[in-house]
């Protein structure tokens, strides 16, 4: 079963060309459609979100590919930091007068001069030099236009805001059926994989560009999907704990992976540990355990140190809630109904023996005093 999956989107233009193109199609847009998504085991949900339409979008076909992520960092369907390596996709057409705009070439793009391929290995430079970032806008309109160019510099991916460093904006001016020329360096050297994405906007429409790159040498451990074979946690039933994780490079350093199961007060109930080498490859560990108590409310916690340095960690929740399975505690409205008249009458049922011993008291007192006011008088 998976808990917090999400489904990253991208919508492509086809080019009027049939030909197959290595650079793959231009991203008009892309954003995270449906979060919090829980699946059971072999469960299937239908889902459905809405994209809205740009007004000045130009006629023609255009592709939604879909891509599957968990806990915002592990790509499950597709790559969303790649435009060729994708999900599920569905053409559509686009009825539309409009067939001018602004939108970035992605033919002349390149780091360092060297041309980039959207649909190849990501760019390798040196540890430590500079990336330039070269490319066009093509501005297919007969009236310059001001072109406002975001650029967002992560490390890794876009998905989680974490990842982010750096952001800018400007503007850049487009003459009349012509190019401009736009260009960005990034000189931040921490981090062995970076991805910049650059946004230009005409009107209500996007360009987008996902330009990643490598840096040589820099060791950058990874943790890779840590999960549970089945749910909930049974009394006494044998359960396997898996992670799997990489070095970002091809090196292999010292390093360490610290597996923990938690319950819902954060105490530890299993635990273990992989201590070794991991290099570029993927690799996986894996662990299994018979829990002492039935567990519907968990975590898991991966943490994985290199060369004794905490790297990365993370902590996937498991509740019945996500997964609809918790007791039913509500009560039957008509059985309520019941003890609510049972409770009533009852308390009717005591006010009036109540009541009644009261009287009974009163008479019996009053009985008293006749009687020794009649002895008194005699």
């Amino acid at each position: 079963m998976f808990t917090t999956l999400s489904i990253y989107a991208k919508i492509f233009q086809h080019r009027q060309s049939t030909e197959k193109n290595a650079n793959g199609l231009p991203v008009v847009d892309q954003f995270i459609a449906l979060q919090d998504i829980t699946l059971q085991a072999n469960e299937s949900k239908n889902i459905s979100f809405d994209w809205e339409i740009p007004s000045w979008t130009t006629r023609g076909t255009y592709q939604l590919a879909t891509f599957v992520i968990s806990s915002e960092k592990y790509n499950l369907l597709g790559l969303s930091f790649t435009d060729d390596i994708v999900g599920n996709v569905h053409d559509f057409e686009i009825v539309s007068d409009r067939i001018n705009g602004v939108q970035f070439d992605k033919e002349t793009v390149t780091i360092n001069s060297i041309p980039y391929l959207f649909a190849g290995y990501p760019t390798r430079i040196q540890k430590s030099e500079d990336a330039l970032i070269n490319a066009e806008i093509v501005n297919t309109t007969d009236i310059t236009q001001r072109i406002p160019v975001s650029y967002s510099l992560y490390q890794w991916d876009a998905i989680s805001k974490e990842n982010k460093l750096e952001e800018k904006t400007i503007t850049v001016t487009v003459p009349a059926n012509s190019t401009a020329p736009v260009s960005f360096v990034v000189q931040d050297t921490v981090y062995p994989v970076y991805l910049v994405e650059l946004r230009a906007k005409y009107q209500d429409t996007s360009s987008i560009l996902n330009i990643r790159f490598v840096r040589d040498s820099i060791d950058k451990l990874r943790i890779n999907f840590p999960a549970i074979t089945t749910y909930p946690l049974e009394k006494d039933t044998q359960v396997e704990l898996f992670s799997c994780m990489h070095n970002i490079s091809a090196n292999a350093v010292d390093a360490s992976l610290q597996l923990s199961v938690l319950d819902e007060n954060g105490n530890v109930v299993y635990s273990d540990e992989y201590v070794g080498t991991i290099g570029g490859n993927m690799m996986g560990f894996a662990t299994t355990f018979s829990p002492k108590t039935t567990l519907e409310n968990f975590s898991i916690k991966a943490e994985l140190f290199q060369e004794g340095t905490l790297i990365e960690e993370d902590t996937i929740s498991y509740t019945c809630n996500d997964f609809g399975t918790c007791p039913d505690t509500s009560m039957d409205t008509s059985l309520l109904a019941k003890l609510w008249f049972i409770f009533i009458m009852t308390g009717i049922a005591v006010v009036i023996i109540i009541v009644g011993l009261l009287i009974k008291t009163i008479l019996s007192a009053k009985a008293q005093r006749k009687n020794k006011k009649y002895e008194q008088t005699f």
